[in-house]
């Protein structure tokens, strides 16, 4: 485990609000990407492949283009890895409507990059206060949202 403090908390502070919550959902889908095959298929209500694909994958695609990673170059490099390991899954692995695509070898790696990828980034020092940094986040960026009548 890591002792050093997340990015996150940086970049929250300099209101860089757009990069903190993605970074948040990036924590997130790499959580679930590390639980075991039984944990993650109770995890998906829906079409294992297609949720897992676009709301648990995607994201992490979405903060390698949008988030500066050459500030953060460990966590990068191994959210990258994730990536690529994510890319190398078998058809077998991301079957639509199929609940035992989880226990797919191909998902071994995948866990493991996982893992190496949240103690790069510092998730134990984010998790217990995510919901507070993404509430503060969409605060921020979606004000709108908050008004009160």
């Amino acid at each position: 485990m890591s002792d050093e403090l997340s990015f996150v908390w940086t970049w929250y502070g300099q209101d860089e609000h757009a990069w903190a919550l993605a970074s948040c959902e990036a924590f997130r889908c790499l959580e679930f990407l590390t639980l075991d095959a039984q944990e993650q298929e109770r995890a998906i209500c829906g079409c294992p492949g297609c949720e897992t694909w676009s709301g648990k994958i995607l994201p992490l695609h979405d903060w390698l283009e949008k988030c500066p990673g050459s500030q953060v170059p460990e966590f990068r490099d191994a959210l990258q890895e994730v990536w690529e390991r994510c890319n190398e899954l078998t058809d077998d692995a991301l079957g639509c409507y199929d609940h035992n695509i989880y226990a797919d070898e191909t998902w071994i790696p995948v866990r493991a990059a996982a893992r190496i990828a949240l103690e790069k980034g510092g998730w134990e020092t984010l998790r217990e206060h995510v919901e507070s940094v993404v509430t503060g986040c969409d605060r921020r960026l979606s004000p709108w949202r908050y008004r009160e009548e």
